[in-house]
């Protein structure tokens, strides 16, 4: 990638950026409330659509959760599953967090998350349990979030609302992601991204340092 001669904005991702994971601790959780074969779950609700239905906002959190029942046959309670889909969840990364504070003192900087209402809501209670700040939307200029947008990374229509409703010019954006496929659709529409794969600070110091002054 050729070096950005300015930076006028900063777009980042929230679960593997800002956000710590654990996919394997969701998998664990539905392990033991009897799902032997979530994996093979989780793929037949991807192939149904019913993820991408969610994080669109296209079903509530309750068909979500009532369809994951009839996949598997179950009858678990909304608040098990609840919890077991959360499961995945850690906890924010300070470091990066102050990345993007210091950034913010020299760009506008903006948030673009596939999440869902279940997700949204616990990495909210998440911040404010954490002491960090009172509202973690805040530390941006805007947040996107998928479930609200009614689109989802990486489709070119959802970079492109981003765009267009900041005003930004995609040759001057940054976005800075986990997933190659949405740095891959980013890049599509003309946005100068970064597949973040060491920690936030570092990719800033080698790749963007003036944003750190």
């Amino acid at each position: 990638m050729e070096p950005i001669s300015e930076v006028e904005a900063v777009i980042f991702d929230l679960g593997g950026v800002l956000l710590d994971l654990d996919y394997r601790a969701t998998s664990k959780a539905f392990h033991q409330l009897g799902f032997r074969d979530f994996d093979i779950l989780y793929s037949q609700a991807s192939q149904s659509g019913l993820f991408d239905s969610f994080e669109t906002g296209a079903i509530s959190e309750q068909a979500f959760f009532d369809n994951i029942n009839s996949l598997a046959h179950t009858n678990h309670t909304q608040e098990n599953l609840k919890m077991a889909w959360n499961a995945m969840l850690l906890e924010f990364n300070e470091d990066a967090l102050h990345v993007v504070s210091r950034v913010s003192s020299r760009v506008p900087v903006f948030l673009f998350s596939n999440t869902n209402e279940t997700h949204f809501n616990r990495f909210q209670e998440k911040y404010q349990l954490a002491g960090i700040g009172h509202s973690f939307d805040a530390l941006f200029t805007k947040t996107y979030y998928s479930h609200l947008l009614g689109k989802r990374k990486p489709t070119r229509e959802a970079f492109e609302q981003v765009l267009k409703e900041n005003k930004l010019n995609p040759a001057t954006t940054v976005f800075i992601d986990d997933s190659a496929q949405h740095v891959h659709g980013a890049s599509v529409v003309g946005i100068q991204s970064y597949h973040l794969t060491e920690q936030l600070e570092s990719m800033f110091s080698r790749e963007l340092p003036s944003l750190l002054t």
